[in-house]
């Protein structure tokens, strides 16, 4: 599928990339689609877990920061999806504002992103739910997403399309590595007694 074009390139060549990458764009909604699931279903571990150790507004904030990281990646697809199958419609600038509203995306994301981890993080260091390492790693990935909120830059650090990589690969990150971790010490944790 090749990069995605940049927000400032011009908005026919905007267009024409998403009718070039119709059939990879398509592949990739369904792919989008299970993995957006596959987060939702893994945070309801997580809210379960940290439900658990009574803190229940910090699971539901957990969860529904969550799940509100996942909801514009499934918009993005969703709009990648429409610009596919219109070939980047009969409007080359609307498909422009289109593709650019999923790069501003990480903006709103951002203080979700921030939120997620600040309550495991929280959690995790007074119940020991997670290592404590991760749990500190969590509260500094929760500083390194929030200048994605304020990035409106056209070019450099604050450039939204730079802050989006920063917010993405730190959440991949962060579920990867706590959900290895979950997964471990829910293996390592004996039977309950009957």
């Amino acid at each position: 599928m090749g990069d995605a074009p940049d927000p400032h390139n011009s908005a026919a060549s905007i267009a024409a990339y998403f009718g070039r990458n119709r059939t990879a764009i398509f592949t990739s909604s369904t792919l989008v689609a299970v993995g957006g699931l596959a987060i939702v279903v893994f945070l309801a571990g997580v809210r379960e877990r940290v439900r658990d150790t009574g803190a229940p507004v910090l699971a539901t904030v957990a969860f529904a920061a969550g799940t509100g990281i996942v909801a514009p990646l499934v918009l993005n697809e969703l709009i990648y999806v429409t610009l596919a199958y219109t070939r980047g419609g009969s409007d080359p600038a609307t498909a422009k504002s289109l593709f650019t509203l999923t790069i501003v995306s990480s903006t709103v994301q951002a203080p979700l992103c921030a939120a997620l981890f600040v309550a495991v993080s929280i959690v995790a260091l007074r119940h020991a739910i997670l290592p404590q390492w991760f749990a500190w790693l969590g509260l500094v990935g929760a500083v390194a997403v929030l200048p994605a909120a304020v990035s409106y830059g056209d070019t450099g650090f604050f450039y939204p399309d730079v802050q989006q990589q920063v917010v993405g690969q730190l959440f991949i990150l962060w579920l990867l590595v706590g959900g290895a971790l979950f997964l471990r010490r829910r293996w390592n944790q004996p039977a309950p007694h009957e």
